[in-house]
């Protein structure tokens, strides 16, 4: 294989990994035809990257991922230049359940999915890998794993997992409510427009406003239901601080977090 001409980490892990790499390729980097002996999974983070299988091109961009199964010869390419998370895992599925599992979920080898996964779960994996002390260590096996058998569960998830099922699962796992219009985009590999008209068609209004009203809905349960002071639950859904959390409750439900807190406790 070619020497990369980039700058990378490289880490051996225990089976059935055999190698994570985090690494950032320029533009106009290419690798010619080549193929390896077991099962390598490419989560692109940015940028986009081509690949080339069986004389057809397949562009990827940011949060897919692509698994290529032992000698399939495959070329790579990209204009823009990306990065990547790539694991490495044994073609044993006697001895190891995963490899099992992934040759049950990709018959036919070659696979290109999108995934629902926020960028700053990747940039808490390279960061991991800054420090490999025996713990971190331990994380990014437990992390690759993991980040593998969400790869299949995406593949093998129910058709009945639609739009709006993935939209409002993105909001269960923003417990801050922070997500910008651009990072909902990302997480759910949709265009600022198609997902502008998914929204409209499932709630009835645009995607930041919906959001604000979940926002504002999530406010109003902590200031009802917890003690929590009005800095604490500005922290806690993401403000800037408590000044900006006061004018947002103020602009959307027409009095201010204190008064509403005040006016909804019922006093014994």
């Amino acid at each position: 294989m070619e020497k990369l001409n980039i700058m990378g980490t490289m880490i051996d892990m225990k089976p059935p990994l055999r190698l994570i790499h985090m690494l950032e390729r320029p533009a106009d980097f290419s690798l010619s035809l080549h193929s390896h002996s077991f099962f390598h999974i490419i989560f692109v983070t940015s940028g986009t990257l081509d690949i080339t299988v069986k004389n057809q091109t397949y562009s990827m961009h940011e949060n897919q991922a692509v698994i290529l199964p032992p000698y399939l010869p495959h070329m790579l390419s990209s204009k823009t230049g990306y990065a990547q998370i790539g694991i490495d895992i044994e073609d044993e599925p006697e001895h190891y359940e995963m490899c099992t599992l992934l040759k049950q979920t990709f018959p036919t080898g070659f696979h290109i999915q999108n995934l629902h996964i926020r960028s700053d779960r990747f940039d808490k994996f390279v960061k991991g890998s800054r420090d490999l002390t025996r713990f971190n260590l331990l994380k990014l096996q437990n992390w690759a794993e993991s980040l593998v058998l969400l790869f299949i569960e995406e593949v093998s998830e129910s058709p009945n997992n639609n739009f709006r099922d993935k939209f409002l699962d993105m909001i269960a796992h923003d417990e801050e409510m922070s997500m910008s219009l651009a990072e909902m985009c990302r997480y759910l590999n949709l265009s600022k427009t198609h997902l502008e008209r998914l929204v409209k068609e499932e709630f009835g209004c645009s995607a930041v406003k919906y959001y604000s009203k979940l926002k504002l809905m999530r406010a109003c349960f902590l200031l009802q239901n917890s003690d929590l002071s009005m800095r604490e639950i500005s922290e806690r859904l993401g403000f800037y601080d408590e000044s900006h959390f006061n004018r947002f409750f103020k602009k959307h439900n027409g009095m201010t977090p204190k008064g509403y807190r005040n006016s909804s406790r019922i006093v014994h």
